[in-house]
């Protein structure tokens, strides 16, 4: 066999079926938070299928592999599909990423968030503290006022008398 261009693309079969199931998955996973990218998915994902049934047939027209060799992948279908299982894994790492750096951001948003609550209600409290003394306070010297109040014209009326 001749390992020319022509022959490398039509054994690259496989790994358009691989990728189009990998679409195909995508879809069904994201079809209900993003509508666009997981029809956009869908698409691309029947034309790739519809691209490795080309090459098959292509490549049988061609003579580069007969009827009775077509489930046999050969060394560049092995090559297509290991880059694209590798270019899979690096999507799922990536998103997996995101994901993750997504949740830590939230993690990190509520915990400000409950840190800035509990400094408000901590300020509240003070703050009530605060004026809880001073009306304690204010009743002390209204107390201390009126007893001086209240003495002071017994002694002016007990003074006078004497």
């Amino acid at each position: 066999m001749k390992h020319t261009l022509e022959y490398i693309l039509l054994t690259q079969s496989p790994a358009l079926f691989l990728f189009a199931v990998a679409l195909l998955l995508y879809f069904l996973f994201q079809r209900k938070t993003k509508k666009f990218r997981a029809a956009l998915a869908l698409i691309v994902s029947i034309v790739s299928l519809a691209g490795g049934i080309a090459l098959y047939y292509l490549g049988m027209l061609n003579e580069h592999f007969t009827i009775h060799d077509f489930w046999q992948i050969r060394v560049p279908g092995w090559i297509g599909l290991g880059l694209s299982a590798a270019l899979m894994v690096v999507i799922l790492y990536r998103s997996a990423a995101k994901a993750i750096r997504t949740r830590r951001a939230q993690k990190l948003a509520t915990k400000a968030e409950q840190q800035r609550i509990r400094e408000l209600e901590d300020a509240k409290q003070a703050a009530y503290e605060s004026g809880r003394a001073d009306a304690l306070a204010q009743e002390t010297v209204i107390e201390t006022v009126s007893e001086a109040v209240d003495t002071t014209p017994e002694e002016e009326n007990a003074a006078p008398a004497e």
